[in-house]
């Protein structure tokens, strides 16, 4: 196993048979020169090569078809690189790993190698435009059968992992009458937050006085902050509450 780092970009890669450790900030890199390292890897490949493409964190490639700014779809450079190198090695063996996959549909243009997308009748969509439009029309669900559908062909799998030997128990924290009124006099706090958003939206000109929205972006953002800061405040309260009925089990 040796780094590409281990050379110069524009220096040939000695080495034969092995393990070439990539990363995805030096794939994307170019030397001085004007050399690329994608280059570099292609010439160490060589034509036909049939080996294994190895992609850890393949999430990393997930804007490799743009995503949608302000000025429009603008592709990552990693992104770019790692779809360039499985294009250059078409009888590659592509092996994706990562734990989030996507964070949405367009993002799996990286996974081309998956085989939703292609010219040819073996392809379920002749592009990935078309591939993307069915998803979100389809919802959850249509995303549901495509992972069905890749488990069965054996392009995907998710296993969980196993700890042999382990158990589990339940700990209850029962909560105190003083706990209780606690949240409840929280819980009330925030329903009077609730109550009053849509005029501290309209105050700070969010929204005018007939209750249009003049800001949507504005106002969807407070909304999200707002939520998120009540999430956070009440697993934090409860987390403390139930404290010291963890920490004693874990001494008994």
């Amino acid at each position: 196993i040796q780094p590409l780092s281990k050379w110069k970009p524009d220096q040939q890669i000695p080495m034969g048979d092995g393990i070439l450790f990539v990363t995805y900030a030096t794939l994307r890199s170019v030397g001085k020169r004007g050399t690329t390292r994608l280059g570099q890897v292609f010439d160490w490949m060589g034509d036909g090569f049939d080996g294994v493409l190895a992609f850890d964190e393949a999430h990393a490639m997930q804007n490799a078809a743009g995503s949608e700014t302000g000025r429009g779809a603008k592709p990552s450079q990693q992104g770019l690189a790692g779809l360039r190198l499985q294009l250059a090695a078409p009888r590659a063996r592509v092996f994706y790993v990562s734990a989030t996959g996507a964070t949405s549909v367009h993002n799996l243009a990286y996974a081309s190698r998956l085989g939703l997308w292609g010219q040819g009748p073996e392809y379920p969509f002749p592009s990935r435009e078309s591939f993307v439009s069915a998803m979100e029309a389809g919802g959850v669900a249509a995303m549901e059968v495509v992972a069905r559908d890749l488990k069965t062909l054996g392009f995907y799998t998710a296993r969980a992992l196993s700890f042999d030997g382990v158990e589990y128990d339940v700990l209850e924290h029962a909560l105190t009458p003083a706990q209780i009124e606690i949240y409840d006099a929280y819980a009330g706090a925030f329903r009077t937050i609730h109550h009053n958003l849509e005029a501290a939206l309209t105050a700070t000109g969010i929204n005018d006085a007939s209750g249009q929205t003049n800001a949507s972006a504005a106002k969807a953002s407070a909304k999200s902050r707002f939520e998120s800061t009540k999430q956070r405040f009440f697993n934090h309260m409860l987390l403390g509450m139930k404290a010291k009925t963890v920490i004693r089990a874990m001494k008994q």
